[in-house]
């Protein structure tokens, strides 16, 4: 009673992107992830494509951000078999969805680097590291752990927001039109 009483949640005021996201509002839906196998390779991009397919807009772009799983040695034979079945999927989505002369799909793929506390081969900070390193890709960086980009790069200088989803979490129809709507609104802009 006390919490209703003393702050009521209001909506917030957006901008209506119900006929298209503006190109000065070009968003990237990523989904940071862990995997081992080619089956949990496909299970997300099946899922990045019903993302997709519940929130298609030229200026809206959807990418993996994955790490291998932890390891005892720093690549191996299995990761190139989970790598090159990720390359073909996301390559394929590209292929029956893409525009012409760019992407609507990418995937970024970081190396494991030897961690000491952990005494094991690991994606650098894991989720949070991930997405640390998926801004510095936006700003221009290449320096970072990612080995494997599929996709147009040309696209990430274009990115203004990034919509950071869990692996099993829903993204209904048009949401994320009302999402980006909502951030573009000067009066809500995110810091």
């Amino acid at each position: 009673w006390l919490i209703e009483c003393v702050k009521r949640p209001q909506p917030l005021l957006k901008y209506d992107f119900s006929r298209g996201i503006p190109s000065e509002a070009t968003t990237l839906v990523v989904i940071p992830v862990i995997w081992s196998t080619v089956r949990e390779v496909q299970t997300l991009v099946s899922r990045l494509e019903l993302h997709y397919l519940a929130n298609r807009d030229a200026n809206l772009h959807f990418a993996l951000l994955v790490d291998l799983t932890d390891s005892d040695v720093e690549s191996s034979p299995r990761d190139y078999e989970v790598n090159e079945a990720a390359r073909t999927n996301i390559e394929a989505l590209n292929r029956t969805y893409g525009t012409p002369g760019g992407s609507t799909f990418s995937l970024f793929q970081r190396r494991r680097t030897w961690n000491d506390s952990e005494g094991v081969w690991m994606g650098w900070e894991r989720k949070r590291g991930a997405l640390v390193e998926l801004v510095e890709l936006l700003k221009g960086r290449t320096d970072t752990t990612c080995e494997l980009v599929v996709g147009d790069p040309g696209i990430l200088s274009h990115i203004r927001y990034v919509i950071t989803l869990d692996a099993d979490t829903q993204l209904p129809i048009e949401s994320a039109r009302r999402m980006v709507g909502a951030m573009h609104l000067p009066y809500n802009r995110p810091r």
